[in-house]
């Protein structure tokens, strides 16, 4: 089981103190952390914490490499002179971009170790992620995982076909399933349902889910792995 988090504003962070905290947590998980960054969407904050708004795609770079110096061992300067983070990390720590943060593509796909974005229904799914495979294929890199959320109203009817909402849908769970089996089969490797705009109780929503969808895939993992 894998923790993350799932967009830290990179640009108002401090360098060491994040590092510091990464690296301390990927120490106590047992390599198990991933950490999940963003350029920020909000332009409120950045004149809150003295920032400039517009520059946030070049800190944001800054700041990844500022950390990767860091868990190496490297010093950065601080107030009060060279500062270095323990314990070091010489491996990295897997960093995830959610959305674009300001950047290309191909600076992700070469840079970073995964993807978080909103492939949206299975057909640009297919299209994103096959950009996303070739952006890594000329970076002359191994393919790396895409991760996506979809906003979750289970619809009581269980043959209900999808209705888009806003970042998700209004969907039953027959059609779920073969919804998130097409995103699979596209090349996503994890996604996270959001229930905060359903209409039926959480409660009642968990347990359909664990009743009906989850041991689908539960079965198809078992069945890959035996093979």
């Amino acid at each position: 089981m894998a923790l993350g988090t799932a967009g830290i504003v990179l640009p108002l962070r401090d360098s060491i103190l994040l590092a510091k905290m990464s690296a301390s947590l990927h120490h106590l998980s047992g390599g198990r952390f991933i950490l999940g960054i963003a350029s920020g969407d909000r332009p409120v904050e950045y004149p809150l914490m003295g920032l400039d708004y517009e520059a946030r795609g070049a800190t944001l770079r800054g700041r990844v490499d500022q950390m990767r110096n860091l868990w190496s061992g490297d010093a950065l300067q601080g107030p009060q002179g060279p500062v270095t983070v323990r314990p070091y990390v010489p491996e990295g720590i897997p960093m995830v971009m959610a959305g674009m943060g300001q950047q290309s593509l191909q600076w992700i796909a070469r840079t970073l170790d995964g993807w978080f974005t909103y492939p949206g229904p299975p057909d640009q799914a297919v299209r994103r992620l096959s950009m996303w495979r070739q952006a890594r294929i000329d970076a002359g890199l191994p393919s790396a995982p895409v991760l996506t959320a979809m906003h979750l109203d289970l619809d009581p009817d269980p043959d209900a076909r999808f209705r888009p909402i806003q970042f998700g849908g209004r969907i039953g769970r027959n059609a779920l399933i073969t919804h998130v089996q097409s995103l699979h089969a596209a090349g996503v490797a994890h996604i996270a349902f959001n229930l905060r705009q359903s209409q039926r109780e959480i409660e009642d929503v968990l347990a359909e889910l664990a009743k009906h969808v989850m041991p689908e895939f539960a079965q198809e993992n078992t069945m890959e792995t035996a093979q």
